[in-house]
């Protein structure tokens, strides 16, 4: 099958949401049988994303490949938020049948920017790191891995706070 290899320099990328909270929609897919095209792209120089209305900023390099005919999809990006940290994500996996198998390895992310992603009120600092690994075959789904919040402290409201120390999430299977 024929190799297409696709470069992006220093591309430029700015996310809004639509009237129904999302920020990216795939559209139908066409019919007919895919073209029998193995797609290479890879980000050359860091790519800036920009999600709107959160004003979250994050610089990502990585690579993607497609297969169309195939349906499968493999990627790796290694985010590094405007606000410090960085976060590793390698996805792949196929969508006929379904299965697929997400990585996730995080350092020192803030929790600000997550705050306003998520439109929670008030103000979240804290930091968070870990290392997930979340899988779906069918209908099982698996989680294995640890993410932790040293300290969490979430202003809600005047004289309204929560104060947490060493926050944990692990899972282990199904």
């Amino acid at each position: 099958q024929p190799v297409l290899h696709i470069g992006l320099r220093d591309a430029r990328i700015t996310l809004h949401r639509n009237a129904r909270g999302q920020y990216w929609l795939l559209g139908p897919a066409p019919a007919g049988t895919p073209p029998r095209l193995d797609l290479r792209f890879r980000l050359i120089g860091a790519a800036r994303v920009r999600v709107e209305p959160a004003g979250v900023e994050a610089a990502v390099s990585g690579r993607m490949r497609l297969q169309p005919a195939l349906r499968r999809l493999e990627l790796r990006a290694r985010l590094a938020p405007a606000a410090g940290g960085h976060l590793v994500v390698a996805v792949q996996g196929g969508w006929t049948p379904a299965r697929w198998q997400v990585d996730l390895q995080g350092s020192r992310l803030p929790l600000d920017p997550l705050q306003r992603l998520a439109q929670l009120p008030g103000r979240l600092s804290g930091e968070s790191s870990g290392s997930l690994r979340l899988a779906l075959q069918g209908d099982r789904r698996r989680c294995s891995g640890s993410w932790q919040v040293p300290r969490l402290l979430w202003n809600v409201a005047p004289r309204r706070q929560l104060d947490l120390e060493r926050l944990s999430f692990s899972c282990r299977g199904d």
